[in-house]
Formats: structure tokens, sequence, C-alpha cells
């Protein structure tokens, strides 16, 4: 990190605006898309982050409260996928809106009858829409056609978009796999270490189980000393793929559930800091004291999509090759297949990857 970023980075540090705690899909967020966490204030001006009565209210949405509601198309193109659904859809809103607000009265009730009446044509012409609009139910009888044709247009606009909006949240998983696994990798290896609420959870995932944890989350509230921490380290160890709910932010383990996972801010900027991983592929070298750092993050990455993200068995020295090899062409820079393969055994047993010597 050079000063120029290290200067911005602790005037962000100072921000008293911006919460000292962040959720996994915050790092998620952060890592996938630079999207910085910011306070979620009350009518009190106080931080919901903070609250945990507040926060059980969406126990199980966390993920969907420190979001955005759609992405920027910055933040898409710094992920590698298309524009988000929801931003175009959002915007095609924001046209027909104005369209229709200079239409005349006539056409108005034509799109106002598409948009908001899903009745079948056969009593649209019946519409309390139409009636309390139109001079009598002739003109819409005289504009059949043109009616027609506006609901032609408004079907495939909508088929378009549903199929678009498929396509991308199937590519938008796989691109954010790539991160899951290095938050896991991060939180296995104790490079962050994460804190969360233990509570009992005897259900396996389902209503049952929502209901259960909500329930024993009620009880803790209701009986918590102020006095004692909520909050309990997770170890290590106990980090597994198949048992986060990034929506949730949690961590099932036997018998029990952390709940509200989160990370210091100044643990996770000191691990994924300001544009360190984001310098352009093939950029001049700059001088530095000592050793430059190898872009190992980018490594992991790597072999995650060579391995289908872990699914694959692959030799290691085989992919140990295909890594030192890759990594020579991307970055014109060498590493040696002794430190790739150290890696990779550091990525199995973290459970990210299913590589043998033989």
């Amino acid at each position: 990190m050079d000063e120029s970023q290290k200067e911005v980075q602790e005037k962000w540090f100072l921000h008293d605006q911006d919460p000292e705690h962040w959720f996994l899909p915050d790092i998620l967020n952060w890592i996938a898309f630079r999207i910085l966490p910011t306070k979620i204030l009350n009518i009190y001006k106080a931080d919901v982050r903070e609250s945990l009565e507040e926060l059980g209210i969406n126990l199980f949405d966390i993920a969907e409260l420190v979001s955005p509601a759609f992405l920027t198309p910055t933040q898409t193109d710094y992920l590698g996928v298309g524009k988000d659904p929801k931003l175009m859809r959002a915007k095609e809103q924001q046209v027909n809106d104005e369209r229709l607000r200079k239409a005349d009265h006539y056409e108005r009730a034509v799109q106002t009858l598409l948009r908001n009446d899903q009745r079948s044509a056969s009593k649209r012409s019946e519409s309390p829409i139409l009636n309390s609009i139109l001079p009598s139910n002739s003109f819409f009888e005289s504009n059949r056609l043109k009616i027609a044709i506006h609901k032609s247009n408004f079907i495939k606009r909508a088929t378009e978009h549903e199929i678009y909006s498929t396509t991308w949240v199937k590519e938008l998983k796989i691109k954010l796999q790539v991160h899951k696994n290095r938050i896991l990798y991060l939180l296995r290896s104790s490079s962050l270490v994460a804190e969360g609420i233990l509570l009992n959870a005897s259900e396996s995932q389902g209503v049952n189980y929502r209901l259960e944890v909500q329930e024993n989350f009620n009880d803790f509230l209701a009986n918590r000393n102020s006095q004692v921490k909520p909050y309990s380290n997770i170890p290590a160890e106990a980090w597994n793929a198949d048992s986060i709910s990034w929506d949730a932010s949690s961590l099932e383990i036997p018998h029990k559930v952390y709940l509200l996972v989160r990370m210091s801010k100044r643990d996770v900027l000191r691990v994924l800091p300001l544009d360190v991983s984001d310098k352009p592929i093939g950029s001049e070298k700059t001088t530095s004291i000592g050793r430059p750092q190898k872009h190992w993050n980018k490594v992991l990455a790597q072999s995650l999509k060579i391995t289908n993200n872990g699914t694959i068995h692959i030799k290691q020295d085989a992919l140990a090759q295909q890594l030192s090899e890759w990594y020579e062409e991307t970055f014109r820079d060498q590493i040696s297949l002794s430190s790739v393969k150290k890696k990779l055994k550091e990525y199995e047993d973290c459970g990210l990857l299913n590589v043998s010597k033989s």
C-alpha cells in the first residue's frame, strides 16, 4: 500500500459515520464490489447495527439490511458482471413514469391498465381504472388493437428482463463464490477473527430451525446481563463452507449457532486494504524496499477456477505447474513451485481444495 492509499484509509478510519463492525455480507460486498458499509440510523440517530433489539427483527435478513437496493455499473464492472437487473428495472420505471406523466388521459388509462390490472383480457373492459378515466367503454373497444400492441410489447420486455435476470443471478453466484471461499480461507487460517452470539439450535435448517433460533434469541435478549459482553470469539476450526449463512451472517455448529457474526473494521481493512488487489494486470512495477509481495489472493482465485471451486480432484504437482505458468504469463513475474505447493497445502487444510501429491 503506497502513502496516498494509507492516507485515504486513515482518514476513513477516523470518519465517525462508518460502523466499527462489519457483518459477513459487508465483507463480501467490500471485496466483491468495493462497497464500504455505512451506519443505519434509526429515528433516534442511533446505529441499528449496534442494537441487538433492532437486529433481532432482521435476524435472518442481515444481508438485505446492510446491502444497497441495487448495484451501480461501477460496482458490477468491478466484479465483472453485467448491469444489475434491479437497476435496469428502476431506470425503465422512471422512463415509463415520465412518459405517463406527459401522455394524454386516454393513453394514461391504457398504460395504467397494462401496469396495474393483472386480470384476464375479458375482464379488463370492466376495470374501475378505465371507468374512472374514460368517457365510456366504447373507447376501450375502439382502441382494442392499440391496447393489444401495448400489451404485447409489455410482455416482450418483461420476458426479456426475466431471462436476463435469471442469467445474471447465475453469473453473480459463480463470481461471488470465489470471494466467499477467500473469506472462508482467511477465517480458517486465523487471518481474520470473527465473533458472534452463541445460542442453542437443536433443529437443522428449516421453518422449525428459524422459529427455535428466533425464540432463543428473544429469550437471550430478555435475560441477558447488560454488563456481560454478548459476543463470543469464533474458533478458526469451527468455520465450514456448508455451515455459513451469508444472508443471516451466521454460522451453524453442532446443536448451536453463532448469530450476527461480525468482525472489526480495522481487522478487515488490515487484511483486505484499499486497492491492494486492484492493480491492473501488466502495470509497471514500482520500486520498493524488500521482496515484492506475491498475488496470492489471485492464485487462490485461479486455483478455485481450475478446480471448479474445489469440486474437481487434481494432482498437486499438475495444479502447481499450471498456476506457476499462469502467474508468470499474467503478472510477468515468477513464483517457485515449492511456494505454490505450500500455498496449495494451506488451501487444502482449510477445505477449499481437493488435491493430492500422487
